[in-house]
């Protein structure tokens, strides 16, 4: 009677210490493939790169497109404006529209050149159209597109590669805006009273666009995002956008730890400032 339990006490164990084997193959199994798992999410994390040094490692093509004529918010995936947004679609339904395509500005050995050509006036003349192009063509085709309308027009002046100027606005409990000029129509330091008098929202950036696809390539960039006070939804001013090597590489505001003072402006300085100033002084309550 006890012969039988005892053969299946000892297949019993045996199972047990199978069972623990297979457990433990098991284990090591899941352990390599967690291990090559983050190993290749570490390969794949996004690297961010400052605009001022992206526009200094190569020669590059940015695209000015006024977002603000489109339906922003079905067009933000998610995100804020301080860790950057997501464009959930940029499709031909409002990328082949001339009207939206502002300005492209090349780059080169740290330089940048405005081209001085009105999209609006063509109406092939938009992002699809010229994206399809890339390096030395796509220049060649903004030379000759700005030298037909300067002709057309009987102006003659071309741009050229210039050192672009870069300003940081700051304001309470606000994200820093960055300003651009990317040509020599005024100093730095009339750039700074124009601000400070007018503001200028196109040319203010203040938050990144992580990558995206468009048309089988990768895009990154900069964006004027902000939140609607009404609805409280984010919307999109503006973008700057350019091809990056590939979904991993995102363009980001440069570190606000490199302007001096004559480089940055602060709203308190800034007129709208000063008049608000002055309207809660001249207040019954504060009088």
């Amino acid at each position: 009677m006890n012969k039988p339990f005892k053969i299946l006490g000892v297949l019993s164990m045996s199972f047990v210490l199978l069972s623990g084997c297979g457990n433990e193959t098991n284990s090591s199994s899941n352990e390599k493939s967690n291990d090559k798992e983050h190993s290749s999410s570490t390969k794949k994390e996004i690297k961010k790169v400052e605009f001022s040094k992206y526009i200094n490692n190569s020669e590059h093509v940015f695209y000015k497109i006024n977002t603000g004529s489109m339906i922003t918010n079905d067009m933000i995936a998610d995100g804020n404006e301080h860790d950057g947004i997501s464009i959930k679609d940029l499709g031909e339904t409002t990328v082949d529209n001339s009207s939206i395509l502002k300005n492209i500005i090349a780059t080169k050995d740290g330089q940048t050149r405005d081209f001085n050509v009105d999209f609006s006036k063509n109406e092939t003349y938009n992002f699809k159209s010229f994206s399809k192009y890339k390096g030395s063509e796509l220049t060649n085709k903004l030379i000759k597109a700005e030298t037909k309308q300067g002709e057309d027009s009987n102006n003659s002046e071309a741009s050229a590669f210039v050192n672009p100027k870069q300003l940081l606005f700051t304001e309470k409990d606000k994200p820093d805006r960055m300003y651009f000029q990317f040509n020599n129509d005024t100093s730095i330091a009339d750039e700074k009273e124009e601000i400070k008098k007018h503001g200028s929202s196109y040319n203010s950036y203040n938050t990144s666009i992580k990558p995206f696809k468009y048309n089988d390539k990768y895009y990154s960039g900069l964006a004027d995002a902000h939140y609607n006070e009404e609805d409280g939804e984010l919307t999109v001013n503006h973008i700057l956008i350019t091809e990056i090597a590939n979904k991993n590489q995102q363009i980001v505001l440069d570190n606000k730890e490199k302007f001096n003072d004559d480089e940055i402006i602060r709203y308190e300085d800034t007129d709208k400032a000063k008049k608000e100033q002055e309207k809660e002084e001249n207040n019954v309550d504060n009088l």
